[in-house]
């Protein structure tokens, strides 16, 4: 639900390649998010050498819908998908459900 530029933010995780994948949920979705690998040829040996960034193997870009466009990136009701009024609110306030996905924006 983030993209390159927002994984940056956690400082922590720079020293790890980010690598971003549609989990598609049906046909139409698949590769809507993919990861570019340069690699001799595939195989496990090859990606390894890759996310360790060795003997010319790498990522060399993630391609995906925006951030701001995706599902999670808001904090939402579960049941109706209505955003809350203030980030720390338990309950919906149009349909009353006590649960929320909280949102990539708000998770960074």
């Amino acid at each position: 639900s983030c993209d390159t530029s927002m994984a940056s933010q956690l400082s922590e995780l720079n020293r790890y390649p980010f690598l971003t994948n549609s989990d598609a949920h049906s046909l139409g979705k698949i590769a809507r998010e993919y990861t570019k690998i340069k690699m001799d040829h595939a195989s496990f040996a090859e990606f390894k050498l890759a996310l360790e960034e060795k003997d010319g193997r790498a990522v060399t870009g993630n391609y995906g819908l925006a951030p701001r466009l995706g599902k999670y990136y808001h904090t939402t009701c579960e049941k109706c998908g209505v955003r809350p009024h203030a980030p720390d609110q338990e309950e919906c306030h149009v349909c009353g459900h006590t649960r929320m996905t909280k949102g990539v924006s708000e998770r960074l």
